[in-house]
């Protein structure tokens, strides 16, 4: 039984203490009520959470819950299948709970320096190597790679429509003076730090140098939330290598947020209910 079908029946039988002023049906009704609250935010919160491991490996990992969504807690135990890509995708993929993710698809890209925009049309380059200590397992240890001060794009669509937490999964390395920048967005291509051109309503992140032994945002991921209002819309991560030439992007989380109003107002229904029961006393 979940927690908001637990604390109805709690209540129910309390409201019944001295007199059966409530009835089955009451209780049942209420207990029904909580498990489709319960069940509303689950389905929005974890149902459609997509995960997408770049690079040369596509075999599967060990550290399925070794990432900065699972660390921050916006993604449970249970979210741990990635899809592992090195280049445009849209059948065989999955959501983060295993569930075919049907309709969605994948696009990476890198910059053309004529326009400043990412071209869909040309893959980035994949690339890996040995790593030790934090760095040293599947998702970190090979990535998307540009050279030559290219920026690397990624979109996804076929996405429900609603509320979308980014995570893009960066390997700095270990060199003090490699910083790069990220902007996140909805239906756009230009990101150049350069010109000072971005796509508009894109969420620009200046990264810092370094290489922690744990996740930290601005240093080995850049994350911010989006809104799409149609699953054709694209949610779009740009990385631009800003005083480096080379451009490492390891991974790319997209967590759906539960919209609040409708639980909250079916919560609010739930214990209204009770309180209208006990009132009758």
């Amino acid at each position: 039984m979940s927690k908001f079908a637990s604390l109805a029946f709690n209540l129910s039988l309390r409201s019944n203490t001295g007199a059966s002023l409530m009835s089955r049906t009451t209780v049942v009704s209420s207990v029904c009520l909580a498990m489709l609250v319960s069940s509303i935010w689950t389905t929005a919160a974890h149902g459609v959470s997509i995960q997408f491991d770049f690079g040369n490996n596509q075999g599967s990992f060990d550290n399925s819950t070794n990432s900065p969504a699972h660390d921050l807690g916006f993604l449970g135990s249970n979210d741990n299948r990635w899809n592992t890509v090195n280049g445009d995708a849209s059948t065989g993929l999955v959501f983060s709970d295993g569930t075919p993710a049907t309709g969605v698809s994948i696009d990476t890209g890198r910059q053309e320096f004529a326009s400043g925009a990412i071209n869909f049309a040309q893959n980035p380059s994949t690339f890996g190597t040995g790593l030790t200590g934090f760095y040293d397992n599947a998702l970190l240890e090979d990535w998307l790679s540009t050279i030559g001060d290219d920026n690397i794009g990624v979109r996804v669509s076929g996405l429900p429509a609603g509320h979308y937490r980014v995570f893009g999964i960066v390997r700095e390395g270990d060199a003090p003076t490699r910083t790069y920048s990220a902007a996140i967005g909805v239906n756009g291509s230009l990101y150049d730090d350069d010109a000072g051109q971005v796509s508009p309503g894109f969420d620009v992140l200046v990264g810092t140098a370094g290489a922690p032994a744990d996740w930290v945002s601005g240093q080995n991921f850049f994350t911010s939330g989006v809104t799409i209002t149609d699953p054709s819309d694209f949610i779009v991560f740009i990385l631009d290598p800003t005083n480096t030439q080379f451009a490492s992007l390891n991974g790319l989380q997209l967590v759906a947020i539960p919209e609040p109003s409708t639980g909250l107002l079916l919560s609010f229904g739930l214990f209204g209910l009770v309180r209208r029961r006990r009132n009758r006393r």
